[in-house]
């Protein structure tokens, strides 16, 4: 096979080297660009033609000064946490699964709802179990009604 497995990730080693290292979750074309002037290396030269201390070089030169893989998805996470916990406004609109920069509500939020179901399952059963009609009406005749 032609695939090798480089920062937790799989790669094709027979593409050029900017395009492999944008396969990495993290790195997009123009980081990966950055990278290989950075170090020196030729964009279009092969993943596969590299000796072992240019990989170890690459390697430890992206874990220092980029945040790829499980650790961009950690501090993706954390970041929500964070909204979820200090019960900003965007907070609550990612734990009630609504879109949360402003989009529309009335169709196309198919994909926020999506996303945030993985992401809270089991903080939404605590929400909707802690709301109640009673909780929304405090003071209207629709509560005196109940």
């Amino acid at each position: 096979m032609n695939q090798v497995f480089f920062i937790d990730q799989i790669i094709n080693s027979k593409q050029k080297l900017s395009i492999s290292l944008t396969k990495i979750k993290g790195l997009g074309w123009k980081r990966a660009s950055f990278i290989c002037q950075k170090l020196g290396l030729q964009k279009n030269s092969i993943f596969e033609d590299l000796d072992s201390e240019t990989k170890d070089l690459l390697k430890l030169y992206i874990e220092e000064y980029f945040t790829v893989n499980k650790h961009l998805d950690r501090e993706i996470s954390k970041n929500i946490n964070f909204l979820v916990n200090s019960k900003t406004y965007r907070g609550k609109r990612h734990k009630l699964s609504y879109p949360v920069k402003g989009q529309r509500t009335k169709t196309n939020s198919k994909t926020q709802r999506a996303l945030s179901r993985s992401r809270f399952s089991n903080s939404l059963k605590e929400v909707s179990s802690n709301f109640s009609f009673k909780d929304k009406f405090l003071n209207s005749a629709v509560n005196k009604k109940i």
